[in-house]
């Protein structure tokens, strides 16, 4: 009954709440009987999902016993006291029954108000402080860290520009990992989706993340909630057996996401588009994907994929059409389809000087033999520009892993024996071995990418560094370098570490929009 009582009076001051918080936000200290609390101050600003704690010690005088004394604190925000869809009063959260508060923030970004209700038991008198509390996320700019748990299970940790870490955001948002093993990662931008808080069609940045038991979730990165699963991105329900791979922007306003059995759209908002449910539901065309594609920007989206269904190499254009990937005279069929022994290890983008070639590596399981293919990708189409066993004496033969550069050199990076080495794709293959200060002889390299972002347009830092991770048990460690001609250049500018195995980094910048993309180079979706 006397938590009633709390309830009733606080939503009685609430009354004066509306989209924002007004004179509530300025106010510390309410007197009523004999007590007073102070030592609160007016506002409070915290960083929600990094462990950021609201800590608040209030000194409170009162006449009546301490052994008598309740405290509550409640957080409200713009929509307690209103009713929800269901018709039921929105009451309050209680954060903390304890005198002094020790909050750990995770809240979706905005201002908060706070309430401390000091009640005596036995006479009912309650005072009441207030003050507001302002969240902010780091997810506007930052690197996404997919990684697989010591469970075998997928999550996401954060690393901003300037260095601060958030940890296990899909734990700590919404409530558990992913289950199954981390696949891909890719960032979207304006997804049009129904927003839950209010069923309109609204346009968001968003993270989508995949896992080997055929698991997807988009998350809005303004609050990293979850905004599409496999039971609602397409307009029927996904088929149990099929495996969503990847997505990305396209022209004329399109959204594009890849799964095992075709390419699929949904609109993307612009000033082009009406809103829509965002829901990837228009098959563009039939034909076993892969997490092996690229994309080229600069010729207005198309590209090449891995079939890993047919086992073979496709092209496709600005419209999405797919068709096998040939050479310019339409021959190669023998080297391109129906590879039934073939598998697929990498592939990338590269664009040096504003030339689009797409990587591939495939692995002949017969013969034991790798191959690098090249792709040169224009306006008109995809087509294979080059195909070459790699040597078997190179460390690329039997790597464990592959990356290719983006923008600064013609490299394909791969991972032997815990060390990096960078080899030129040309007419004759090239290995080097690159040196990466500040990492221990007794570190192993497990994983390499090089992530740029090559835009100024929206006022971000440009940046092209190459990202290494060592693992140590079950503990990961990233460093992050700035390169010259695709080589590392001095100590790192960025260093973290976390619990798990790094399965992919991607940079997300929410100040970026579809415009910005069209026909620029912007940003590396590519291991």
């Amino acid at each position: 009954m006397k938590k009633k009582i709390l309830y009733s009076v606080a939503l009685a001051l609430t009354m004066t709440l509306t989209g924002c918080f007004d004179d509530d936000s300025t106010s510390a200290t309410d007197n009523i009987a004999a007590t007073t609390i102070e030592g609160i101050e007016s506002s409070y600003v915290k960083t929600a999902y990094v462990g950021e704690h609201l800590v608040i010690t209030p000194d409170v005088k009162a006449s009546f016993p301490e052994g008598q004394l309740t405290y509550t604190w409640m957080l409200l925000d713009s929509n307690t006291g209103s009713t929800d869809k269901n018709g039921n009063t929105i009451e309050p959260t209680i954060i903390g029954s304890e005198k002094n508060l020790d909050y750990d923030v995770q809240l979706s970004p905005g201002i908060y108000q706070l309430r401390l209700a000091v009640a005596d038991k036995e006479s009912g008198y309650t005072a009441y402080a207030k003050t507001s509390l302002t969240v902010r996320t780091l997810f506007s700019q930052a690197f996404y860290i997919l990684k697989e748990t010591a469970e075998g299970n997928t999550e996401v940790d954060l690393l901003t520009l300037d260095g601060q870490k958030g940890d296990n955001l899909l734990t700590q948002v919404n409530g558990a990992p992913l289950q199954g093993k981390p696949l891909t990662l890719y960032p979207n931008y304006d997804k049009y989706y129904i927003n839950p808080d209010n069923d309109e069609m609204e346009g968001t940045n968003a993270i989508m993340v995949t896992t080997d038991r055929h698991n997807v979730s988009f998350f809005r990165t303004s609050d990293f909630k979850e905004i599409f699963n496999r039971d609602n991105i397409m307009f029927d329900a996904m088929d149990a057996n099929e495996q969503p791979y990847g997505t990305f922007l396209t022209s004329f306003g399109k959204t594009v996401m890849i799964t095992s059995t075709g390419i699929y759209s949904a609109v993307a908002k612009s000033n082009y588009t009406s809103p829509t449910s965002g829901q990837c539901g228009l098959p563009l065309s039939e034909c076993g994907g892969s997490k092996h594609f690229f994309t080229d920007p600069l010729n207005s989206g198309g590209g090449a994929l891995w079939d890993a269904t047919s086992h073979s190499l496709m092209a496709f254009d600005y419209n999405m059409t797919a068709s096998p990937l040939l050479y310019d005279d339409w021959t190669g069929e023998d080297e391109t389809q129906n590879l039934t022994s073939f598998d697929c290890l990498h592939c990338g983008y590269n664009c040096l000087a504003g030339s689009s070639v797409g990587t591939f590596v495939l692995a002949d399981n017969t013969s034991g033999t790798r191959y690098l293919y090249l792709v040169s990708s224009s306006f008109f189409g995809c087509s294979l520009q080059s195909r070459m066993p790699l040597p078997r004496d190179s460390h690329a033969a039997t790597a464990t892993a592959y990356s290719t550069n983006g923008v600064s050199a013609s490299y394909l990076y791969c991972i032997d024996g815990g060390k990096v080495y960078a080899g030129v794709m040309g007419d004759d293959y090239a290995e080097s071995q690159l040196k990466f200060e500040g990492i221990g002889s007794d570190e192993t390299i497990a994983y390499v990418t090089n992530q740029y972002w090559n835009s100024a347009s929206d006022g971000s830092k440009k940046f092209d560094y190459l990202v290494v991770a060592t693992q140590n048990g079950a503990n990961y460690k990233l460093r992050f370098y700035e390169t010259n001609g695709g080589a590392p250049v001095g100590q790192p500018v960025l260093t973290t570490e976390g619990e798990g195995r790094v399965k992919s980094v991607r940079f997300q910048n929410d100040s970026f929009s579809t415009f910005d993309w069209y026909f620029q180079n912007v940003f590396s979706i590519n291991d």
